[in-house]
């Protein structure tokens, strides 16, 4: 028997489906109407307390005093406000918002920082540059006696690889050259290695490094040859090379 056009249509899978997604529509109007919208509608209001300038613990129990939730939304250094301080919020404080609402917080991270480079080998125009590039300012200059070459940095405060604030001061050490001492050296010339060392010791000097020479004009244990030579100027703790006299193999005909 053949069905009529109304009861295919009903028994269609596509009327079917229709039919329910039209009773779920009607389910969730009727959720929304009598539950979802008197909860949100009834849910208590409170105000937003103020939370900029508090740690993330006191935020964290003054947000859940009133019913709210804490969610970090970012970190943001700055140069005057200690590591872990609120700075900002959303929503704003004595805005009113429901219970159980999130509030946004936007942290100090303290005092953005930068690693120091090395400086050691450079002039002090080449280290300006350099520190301008990472964010940093050359600090007082000093100049002192060094082997290495004049106007070069040869020593700086804080170490390379170091981190330290934006807009810090890196002091440096410059090399002014080799400065002649204050200390005259003895001409030592024919003294025995015990005079000798004992000649630089009172002046403040040393005795180096020794070597020693076969020659016929002096005796044997003798100073034959020193550096620097007589007459330089040399610093306190400073070093004196010296050559001694040793026994000449004889001369055969």
């Amino acid at each position: 028997m053949k069905q009529s056009f109304f009861s295919r249509l009903i028994n269609h899978p596509a009327t079917k489906k229709f039919g329910i997604i039209t009773g779920s529509l009607v389910v969730f109007l009727l959720l929304l109407n009598y539950l979802i919208m008197p909860w949100y509608v009834n849910s208590a209001v409170v105000v937003v307390p103020q939370l900029a300038g508090l740690s993330i613990e006191e935020a964290t129990a003054k947000v859940d005093e009133v019913g709210l939730n804490l969610v970090i939304g970012g970190t943001i250094f700055d140069n005057d406000t200690k590591k872990g301080i609120v700075l900002r919020q959303r929503p704003f404080p004595r805005d009113e918002v429901k219970k159980g609402r999130s509030v946004y917080l936007f942290v100090s991270g303290g005092k953005p920082v930068v690693t120091i480079p090395s400086l050691v080998g450079q002039t002090v125009s080449q280290a300006k540059l350099l520190l301008a590039r990472n964010d940093l300012k050359i600090g007082e200059v000093t100049y002192v006696p060094s082997s290495i070459g004049e106007g070069k940095i040869v020593s700086q405060e804080q170490l390379a690889g170091s981190t330290i604030t934006f807009g810090a001061r890196i002091a440096v050490q410059v090399s002014a050259g080799m400065e002649s001492g204050s200390i005259e050296i003895p001409d030592l010339s024919r003294l025995s290695l015990s005079e000798a060392e004992q000649a630089l010791k009172d002046l403040g000097l040393e005795v180096g490094k020794i070597e020693y020479k076969a020659v016929q004009d002096f005796l044997p244990g003798t100073v034959i040859d020193q550096n620097p030579t007589a007459g330089k100027k040399l610093n306190a703790g400073e070093k004196v090379d010296i050559i001694i006299a040793k026994d000449a193999q004889p001369v055969t005909d």
